[in-house]
């Protein structure tokens, strides 16, 4: 890397780039805090199960738009085509608003994810490029950082707002967030960046005509590997972030409480973020994200035993916060340091596509245990277990890269 993080500039498309990842996480908890309410309006139509299904639209949609992300970026460009997915992410959910029923919203949620979709893994490319590989777990994280913060505000504002204003509203001020990336971070961005090509060349410009079918055997085998990796963290991830407000009104909490834990869930996943990223850039990232999937898959065994001490439930909460959140932050920052940089928004684009078909399931399986009148425990005992296979998929990761690494020299 000619350019290193040590460049004022680059922190600051860091944290542009963060900005950006505000809009998923507003979006995701507002859903997740509506969910009661929405299950209780019966002009909606919508169940447990159906509340479900419309929360992994969002995700189907976001699955379509990573494989896509590449692909994009290289006719777009970085900039152009966050800007372009930031809109189309924007008007698809303040449309949802004014959704009849349970097929237009999750119709519409569809569409939005659509635009993330494709956004999340070209954004993080973008920060990527202009940082050293040593500081990778550090960018993508604080970079990560933006969805648990827009879930903080959005579990704020469905706290203050939700008994005065109704989920409508709501719904359409999630679409109204992102406003902000697109009249305000984007343009910054466009600068940063063309103030940094003039450094180093873009990926762009320089983007060699490989492609994933051209990679190794060992190196598809290891693509493969964080492909499941992601797709078993972020199914755990955004199944507990869908759920958890529900599962607290299961559990017997008020409203006003299980609002509460979405802010505690929150304030666990940007903390977690912050201080796992630190570590990885002095030790293993290997070793942080197992021990991150570890904690979370304790925590969350932990909230299904239904503690009678709301401390206890709270501290439980927030490190399973901690530990979901930095156990896909750092397997981010493994597939960006696995892949050259011109495959890099192709790869992470994969890896958290095919990840979103997790993020799919989750609320979908979620939904049908309750449907089913099973405990709501089961619901977390899944999202553990799905946590456990995916810190047993991390073994093998460093002598996949180490073979892949030797092949490549041969």
């Amino acid at each position: 890397m000619t350019k290193s993080m040590r460049d004022g500039a680059s922190w600051l498309l860091v944290f542009c780039m963060a900005c950006v990842m505000l809009c998923e996480g507003f979006d995701i908890i507002v859903y997740s805090s509506l969910i009661p309410t929405l299950i209780a309006d019966g002009d909606m139509g919508i169940d447990s199960a159906a509340a479900g299904l419309v929360g992994s639209m969002t995700f189907l949609g976001m699955f379509a738009g990573g494989l896509f992300a590449g692909v994009v970026q290289r006719r777009l460009g970085y900039v152009r085509a966050i800007a372009i997915g930031v809109m189309w992410f924007s008007v698809a959910i303040a449309l949802s608003s004014f959704a009849a029923n349970a097929y237009m919203l999750g119709a519409f949620r569809a569409l939005a994810g659509l635009g993330l979709g494709c956004v999340l893994p070209i954004a993080m490319s973008l920060a990527r490029d202009h940082s050293s590989k040593r500081m990778a777990p550090l960018v993508i994280s604080l970079v990560m950082t933006g969805i648990p913060f827009g879930g903080l505000m959005a579990a704020f504002a469905c706290s203050a707002l939700l008994s005065l204003v109704g989920w409508r509203a709501l719904m359409f001020l999630a679409g109204l967030i992102g406003v902000l990336p697109i009249s305000i971070v984007v343009p910054v961005a466009s600068r940063v960046v063309a103030k940094l090509e003039g450094v180093r060349p873009s990926a762009a410009v320089c983007s060699s005509q490989q492609t994933l079918r051209q990679l190794s055997a060992k190196s598809k085998a290891l693509l493969g590997m964080l492909c499941a990796m992601t797709f078993l963290f972020l199914m755990a991830y955004y199944g507990m972030s869908t759920w958890l407000a529900q599962l607290m009104r299961v559990f017997n909490l008020p409203l006003e409480n299980s609002l509460q834990m979405m802010v505690v869930l929150n304030f666990g996943c940007v903390m977690g973020s912050l201080i796992t990223a630190w570590l990885a850039t002095r030790m293993s990232v290997k070793v942080v994200a197992m021990g991150s999937g570890l904690l979370a898959s304790l925590c969350l065994i932990g909230i299904a035993m239904r503690p009678n001490s709301g401390a206890l439930l709270m501290a439980f909460v927030f490190f399973a916060g901690v530990g979901a959140i930095s156990a896909q932050n750092l397997t981010n920052a493994l597939v960006s340091n696995a892949f050259p940089e011109e495959l890099r928004p192709t790869a992470l684009g994969m890896s958290l596509g095919i990840g979103r078909l997790g993020a799919v399931v989750s609320p979908a399986v979620g939904g049908l245990i309750l449907q089913l009148g099973l405990d709501a425990g089961w619901v977390l005992v899944m999202l553990a277990v799905a946590e456990v296979a995916g810190v047993g998929l991390l073994l093998p990761y460093a002598p996949y890269r180490r073979a892949e690494a030797a092949e490549a020299r041969g």
